[in-house]
């Protein structure tokens, strides 16, 4: 490990990379207050507490990724003023607290090969910027209908390789400039035609390699669907709502 004054004389340091190592307590942080991006991907940190970060507000990078993080305290993040990317992806989390977020306004948050199994309602808070969700490779079988609910600016959600059996209501309507939703290599059977009216203003849905083997009809014609990826799923007819959305330039 780092010894706790190691840092204490680089207070003018911008970028820290210290990844593949062997870390596991981040004490000396608490020295590094100019500090930009921070880098401490594949190590074996386990906590994160929460005045590990109390000094770093000017942080913009921080890259947690392939460590052995099961638990990070609600209020870690509070005291980013800019943080623009969030990597904590190939972690060992089984949740997401909705606190973590509520004063982080992040464009970019990776928690992708992790073991998380729920999102609840109002799940990321108010994270006005966040524009990309990556949530690939956990456990999600479960996604509550409000789970994204207030994010304006969000445009890409990654749900691939999960553990979803059906799609119903959820609510992407505040979600303007959404372009892609990605649900590759799940489980789904079924998408519900509540799932239709929710999803707002999407230009591309990714359905590849689920096991559907229906598509409830709706009323809600997404004229703004550009593309829909359903190959590798055991449709035996497509229904005929899908043939009505007048943009559509690709099924696959």
């Amino acid at each position: 490990s780092i010894q706790h004054n190691s840092f204490e004389s680089l207070i003018m340091l911008r970028n820290l990379y210290l990844e593949k190592n062997f870390i596991q307590y981040l004490d000396f942080l608490i020295f590094l207050v100019n500090l930009n991006t921070l880098n401490l991907a594949g190590n074996k940190i386990e906590l994160i507490k929460s005045d590990l970060f109390i000094r770093l507000t000017n942080l913009n990078k921080l890259y947690l990724e392939n460590n052995l993080i099961y638990h990070v305290d609600i209020d870690s993040f509070q005291f980013f003023k800019k943080l623009n990317e969030i990597r904590i992806s190939e972690n060992s989390l089984n949740e997401i607290k909705k606190e973590w977020f509520t004063k982080v306004d992040t464009t970019s948050l990776n928690l992708n090969n992790n073991g998380i199994e729920i999102l609840l309602d109002y799940q990321f808070g108010q994270m006005n910027n966040l524009r990309s969700i990556y949530l690939s490779n956990n456990k999600i079988r479960i996604i509550h209908s409000m789970a994204f609910k207030n994010l304006k600016n969000v445009d890409l959600i990654d749900l691939s390789f999960n553990e979803m059996t059906e799609l119903s209501y959820l609510d992407l309507t505040d979600s303007l400039k959404i372009f892609s939703l990605d649900f590759r290599a799940n489980k789904i059977e079924i998408i519900k035609k509540s799932f239709w009216a929710g999803i707002g203003f999407l230009k591309i849905l990714h359905l590849t390699q689920n096991n559907l083997i229906s598509i409830e009809p709706s009323e809600n014609i997404l004229n703004h669907l550009l593309k829909v990826n359903l190959n590798l799923n055991q449709l035996n007819l497509l229904n005929e709502d899908m043939l009505k959305m007048s943009n559509l330039i690709e099924i696959n």
